[in-house]
């Protein structure tokens, strides 16, 4: 199989339609268009000095294949990590490279906890987890699906 030939770069607002429909392929949550798009701009805009959002994506011949999130959650006193890859995309390394990139991006800034929710039943997004080192802590049920957390409180 041929290696990707990727880009990584930060989310733009120009961006958010093709997020939003990567967002829409991908996540079992059934939130609007609107709703999603309003959701991409102000993590694209928060650029908050104490709690930033770090959003990327990353593209092919100009095409955005995948995007990355890392968000704060005060509850959590860390950071959310979310990553989504067009299903024409996935298994290919992708993913793994782009919250790689997410991770070494926030230690960059000083973040050093991070957490993801996953669906239990997502077994090749718990398997690439685990390879990065994130650890199972415990199944919450936010937004009323069961959801398994994950931490990693240093990748270094």
């Amino acid at each position: 199989m041929t290696k990707l030939k990727f880009q990584i770069r930060a989310a733009t607002l120009t961006d958010m339609e093709p997020i939003s429909l990567i967002h829409q392929q991908t996540s079992s949550l059934t939130y609007t268009k609107s709703i999603i798009e309003e959701t991409i701009k102000y993590h694209i805009q928060n650029t908050i000095a104490e709690t930033p959002t770090f959003f990327n994506v990353a593209h092919l011949d100009g095409d955005i294949i995948a995007f990355s999130i890392a968000r704060y959650r005060s509850h959590e006193n860390a950071y959310e990590l979310e990553c989504s890859c067009h299903c024409a995309y996935r298994n290919q390394g992708l993913g793994s490279t782009l919250l790689k990139y997410q991770i070494e991006e926030c230690h960059t800034n000083g973040i050093s906890r991070f957490f993801a929710s996953v669906q239990p039943n997502n077994v090749p997004c718990l398997s690439m987890l685990k390879k990065l080192g994130f650890e199972a802590e415990y199944i919450s049920h936010p937004q009323k699906a069961e959801y398994l957390k994950l931490n990693l409180n240093a990748l270094r």
